[in-house]
């Protein structure tokens, strides 16, 4: 009976130690590395990236910044403002002095005139012309522009000596093609702009001069809104002439009052002698 317990037990404990001994070689199993499982085609693709974002930051067009800073680099060129008088030219002017008279004579001349009206001669209302308007008066020897009945410059003039092949004629009229530079009686004239023809061209220009050391010498600028001193045109300044001309007078109307003065006189040149 004792010996069938004893065989018993060394069976039952064999049992468990071989139990034991399976649990302990499956859990060494358990613990050894598993092979990675073999790529597959979406692992195989590359990760996606997110787009890049990007911050505009508004900037000025260089061809804008370039366009700015040349029109604030340029000097503006304003029309030059008229003057209640001429006032003197940086280069030298003389008066025409009469034939055979020395220089020194001329500066000693004094020149005897009357005074231009105190009041325009002239029925013209500017409010009735449209566009651009002329009007020459030689009573008070100026020459005003308008546009749409508006002033735009009032000149000092000079018109045709009052003799009889000299002197400027009533006219009005539309003002034809620009002349330009062009010589007559010894001088030259710049900006000259053609009106009609009476025993000659009548034309609107600059005061006539000569060049003398290849300088420009102007004659007669004196006389500008006080005597008229030419051969029939319409002297101007020659800031005042290029004025005009810049303004473009082609086509505009225009009007001449009748010359103030009797056709023969002439205006009376007192020459002091010559030391």
């Amino acid at each position: 009976m004792h010996r069938r317990l004893r065989i018993l037990l060394a069976w039952v404990l064999l049992v468990v130690v071989a139990l034991i001994a399976t649990n302990m070689a499956a859990t060494a199993n358990n613990a050894e590395p598993q092979p990675a499982p073999s790529p597959t085609i979406r692992d195989q693709l590359p990760t996606a990236t997110l787009r890049p974002t990007f911050t505009v930051t508004a900037t000025a067009s260089p061809t804008a910044a370039v366009a700015g800073a040349a029109l604030a680099a340029s000097p503006t060129h304003p029309l030059p403002q008229p003057s209640a008088r001429p006032t003197a030219s940086p280069m030298t002017t003389a008066s025409s002095a009469p034939d055979g008279a020395t220089p020194a004579s001329v500066a000693a001349t004094a020149v005897t005139l009357p005074a231009p009206s105190a009041s325009p001669t002239h029925s013209v209302s500017p409010k009735d012309i449209v566009g651009k308007l002329v009007i020459i008066d030689q009573a008070l020897q100026t020459m005003s522009v308008y546009e749409d009945g508006v002033l735009v410059r009032t000149m000092p003039i000079s018109s045709g000596k009052p003799t009889e092949s000299t002197y400027t004629p009533a006219w009005q009229g539309r003002i034809g093609r620009y002349v330009g530079t062009f010589t007559s009686f010894g001088t030259t004239q710049d900006n000259g702009w053609y009106l009609f023809d009476s025993d000659g061209a009548i034309l609107i220009h600059g005061a006539p001069y000569v060049i003398e050391n290849g300088q420009k010498v102007y004659q007669e600028l004196d006389l500008l809104g006080k005597y008229p001193a030419s051969h029939g045109c319409i002297r101007l300044s020659p800031a005042d002439a290029a004025w005009f001309t810049q303004w473009g007078p082609e086509g505009a109307y225009c009007v001449i009052t009748s010359p103030p003065l009797p056709r023969t006189s002439e205006p009376t040149i007192e020459a002091s002698p010559t030391p």
